[in-house]
């Protein structure tokens, strides 16, 4: 493609996902941050997740973690955040972590 971008279409099987899963994978491994892959469906979501584990240990990593956040009721907002917020437990790791997620 000559260093160029493309949109690439294919059917069912055919390894798209393999193509930002790989360097997901290795800048994850240089940046030691997170990388977060967002679908439109929960099956694409499992899918992802078991080709991690296909992917990682082809290309010798020792650990992939990953998680699978299924649904939209499944994600942090500051609004869910704030409703979760305890002042009176604000040293809680629930209300910590809520706090965190306000203060983002």
């Amino acid at each position: 493609m000559n260093g160029r971008n493309a949109m690439i279409e294919a059917g069912f099987g055919i390894g798209k996902s393999f193509g930002y899963l790989i360097p997901s994978l290795l800048i994850n491994q240089v940046s030691q941050q997170p990388v977060i892959i967002a679908t439109s469906s929960i099956q694409l979501s499992e899918q992802i997740h078991k080709d991690l584990r296909v992917i990682g240990s082809r290309l010798g990593f020792t650990t992939v973690r990953s998680v699978v956040g299924k649904g939209m009721g499944q994600y942090a907002c500051r609004h869910r955040a704030a409703g979760l917020f305890k002042p009176d437990h604000a040293n809680s790791p629930l209300s910590a972590l809520a706090q965190r997620i306000i203060n983002f």
